[in-house]
């Protein structure tokens, strides 16, 4: 018995026989496999590929939906009719003009293969902003947080960076242990604690023969005064500043600048 498959894409049929049995019959048996195998196994492929264009089952898509990144929440989107996003499929939706610094991920809970209306629970993100041109992939699970790295070396005063200011300049992350040093009087300006971050410190002395002001809350007080030759180590937790150490360099200055603190945070 001689068995025919016809590639409908092609129009092509062959045969297990070992003659050509006619006008677009080709034999593979009997040595026909030397000349029409190759033909037969390219004409499979254009038939697969046929069929899977067909049933538009494809895991990808694009969506002009207007979304903000986000690494939570849920999102609606279309990313187009007749896909394969089944509720829980993985997917990454990334901006299509910069899709590998800006991204999310999440997991399907709802798609229309006949109107493309998807859903998704956002988990993961990078870069920011809102866009309304996405390439939608499937993408891998994230992976598990690693162990955290080994703790830096402690500073120290003797490693401290030595930086003499005239005038105010705004202390900030870069400034984190180092010794400022005020030639001159003026008012000093923080950034903020939540920016300065936990474990932000600063040795801060006033080398000028007048006033520095602190101007943040340290501890309990709203600003803070430097007398000539006082010194302050200041600590932020990432929500507040407090003193770690205070001190005149002067020990006679003891009286004077205990009486200032008390009448310039106190009366």
């Amino acid at each position: 018995m001689v068995n025919h498959v016809t590639f409908p894409s092609t129009g092509n049929t062959y045969s297990d026989g070992s003659t050509d049995e006619g006008t677009g019959v080709k034999y593979l048996a009997n040595g026909g496999a030397r000349s029409n195998f190759i033909p037969c196994f390219s004409d499979f492929i254009t038939e697969a590929n046929a069929r899977i264009a067909a049933t538009g089952l494809s895991l990808n898509g694009t969506s002009t939906d207007n979304l903000t990144i986000a690494n939570s929440g849920s999102i609606s989107f279309n990313p187009g009719s007749g896909k394969g996003f089944a509720v829980g499929t993985r997917i990454r939706l990334a901006v299509t003009a910069s899709p590998t610094t800006n991204y999310m991920e999440g997991v399907i809970t709802a798609y229309n293969q006949t109107t493309g209306a998807a859903a998704a629970t956002l988990d993961n993100s990078a870069g920011s902003g809102t866009y309304n041109a996405w390439t939608v992939n499937v993408t891998g699970n994230k992976g598990s947080t690693g162990a955290p790295g080994t703790n830096g070396t402690n500073g120290s005063i003797a490693n401290m960076i030595p930086v003499s200011r005239g005038s105010n300049t705004m202390l900030a992350t870069g400034d984190s242990g180092k010794m400022i040093i005020a030639t001159a009087s003026f008012t000093q300006t923080f950034d903020t604690n939540s920016n300065l971050g936990s474990g932000w410190w600063v040795f801060y002395k006033n080398s000028s023969s007048g006033q520095v002001i602190l101007n943040t809350a340290i501890d309990n007080f709203s600003s803070f005064t430097l007398l000539p030759g006082a010194s302050i180590v200041i600590e932020c937790d990432g929500t507040s500043l407090r003193c770690a150490a205070y001190g005149p360099a002067n020990p006679y200055l003891t009286e004077i600048a205990t009486i200032t603190f008390i009448a310039q945070n106190f009366i």
